[in-house]
């Protein structure tokens, strides 16, 4: 099979970016929002995605430049600091590792609700299983699995939309905000959650065809697609379902609404969307880790054997270790690694943040590059999308710190840590050479200069 082949177009771009960002989201936070929101909940929605609206300008920007896996690890050290760039970007990926089996869980735990037979953690770990064997066999498999489950999950929220908003009552939708504005903002950052998956993108343009012109449309496309999924799932909920029942029934609430105007099969269908909703995301997740770890193997912060390729073209030890992971978190932790979703959300904000700083600083560093860029937005947008990604991290510290400091807590203990590893690491490669600022900078010039010298970016 041929390297060619083993690459995914425009669609499995979108499929993978949708599927990164919308998760168990739409369908399990959704009666709790609305209870918080009331009528207001879908406006909820569109609001919560503005900090990503706003960070779409950077990705579009870090896409178009560094068409390249793993474009924020690259990108940070490069255009801000090697250290800076390691522990934002390994912060992000241990965010993946911890939501891979939280999502997985949560996997089990709602197909538990209906077939109370079965036991949650052993579905958790068979999914993970089964998507790390995808994986395995490489993108081809991958892209064509994730496709499918996309178009299913695609249906089924349309379904629900198309029918369930003439179905719905205005009357429902009233109060607009029942519990006042403060409970309204609180409804939004809760909300925001459901647009984290977006940052991850750009790292996985080693496996798209065409990368510079592909990555920037699946962001705006994918961006256009789940604004109008989340906004119209919310509104025609609420139609359906007022505030108060919604957060009473809690979880299955999206489903208890659909039978009120959907068959019985048509329902069914639609809770198999809402699990593979939860597939896609685990699915695309172990991509995005995959993508993430491998500029850092190439630059000897982890051995490179890690990544060496299979016959089919995939890492299979980085594989199996992330699948090993994922176990160990959920024999250990099982359903309270809900507890520690706050830790996924701050560590993937925190990439964020860098990769906007990063951004920012591209044209004093690599001003060539900025000039090839296929997007080139100018200092008062960059400017602008940095100060909302630093705003939204801290805003999101705060928050955390709220809900459960000693949780919170754990993000600063791993960005230390990783941070310790790196001074560790270096010191042992100084033996030999250099060390890893110096291995990472002369890395990254080749990248970008192999980024300045292909027009199409087809770019590894």
């Amino acid at each position: 099979m041929s390297e060619k082949m083993q690459k995914m177009g425009l669609i499995g771009a979108i499929s993978l970016t949708v599927g990164l960002v919308i998760g168990s989201a739409i369908f399990v936070l959704l009666p709790e929002i609305t209870g918080m929101a009331g009528g207001s909940v879908w406006l909820v929605y569109i609001l919560s995605g503005i900090p990503t609206f706003v960070a779409a300008f950077y990705l579009i920007q870090m896409g178009g430049a560094l068409p390249v896996s793993g474009a924020h690890y690259v990108g940070v050290t490069k255009w801000v600091n090697p250290v800076f760039g390691f522990v934002t970007v390994f912060s992000g990926l241990i965010c993946i590792l911890s939501v891979t089996p939280l999502v997985s869980m949560g996997f089990g735990e709602y197909l538990q609700s209906y077939f109370p037979a079965v036991n949650a953690k052993l579905i958790a770990i068979v999914l993970i299983g089964l998507f790390c064997l995808i994986n395995y066999f490489g993108v081809k498999l991958f892209n064509a699995i994730q496709i499918s489950m996309f178009i299913v999950l695609l249906l089924a929220i349309i379904i629900y939309i198309f029918k369930g908003i003439p179905s719905g009552n205005p009357l429902t939708r009233m109060p607009f905000m029942p519990n006042g504005i403060e409970s309204f903002i609180i409804a939004i950052a809760i909300a925001s959650n459901s647009w984290l998956g977006i940052v991850g993108v750009t790292e996985i343009a080693g496996v798209v065809r065409n990368p510079k012109r592909n990555i920037p449309l699946a962001i705006v496309i994918s961006v256009l697609i789940i604004t109008f999924l989340y906004g119209g799932m919310a509104y025609a909920f609420s139609g359906i379902m007022g505030f108060e029942k919604a957060a009473e029934i809690g979880s299955s609430a999206v489903l208890v609404a659909a039978k009120s105007f959907l068959s019985g099969p048509v329902v069914i269908f639609i809770a198999i969307g809402a699990m593979l909703a939860m597939a896609t995301s685990i699915n695309a997740f172990i991509m995005l880790a995959i993508n993430i770890i491998a500029p850092m193997c190439n630059n000897k912060i982890f051995p490179a054997d890690f990544m060496k390729k299979n016959r089919f073209k995939t890492p299979g030890k980085a594989i199996l270790t992330f699948f090993l992971l994922s176990i160990l978190l959920i024999l250990i932790f099982g359903s309270k690694l809900s507890s520690y979703a706050i830790i996924s959300m701050v560590g993937l904000m925190f990439m964020e943040f860098g990769g906007a700083l990063g951004v920012l600083r591209m044209p004093g560093k690599t001003p060539e590059l900025f000039e090839k860029s296929v997007f080139k937005f100018p200092l008062i947008i960059r400017w602008l999308v940095f100060v909302v990604a630093a705003v939204v991290f801290w805003l999101m510290i705060g928050f955390g710190f709220l809900a459960d400091w000693k949780v919170s807590l754990m993000f600063f203990i791993i960005a230390f840590l990783s941070f310790i590893y790196w001074v560790i690491r270096s010191a042992y490669l100084k033996k030999s050479g250099d060390g890893l600022s110096e291995i990472v900078m002369k890395k990254n010039d080749e990248i970008i200069m192999n980024c300045l010298n292909i027009k199409t970016g087809e770019v590894e």
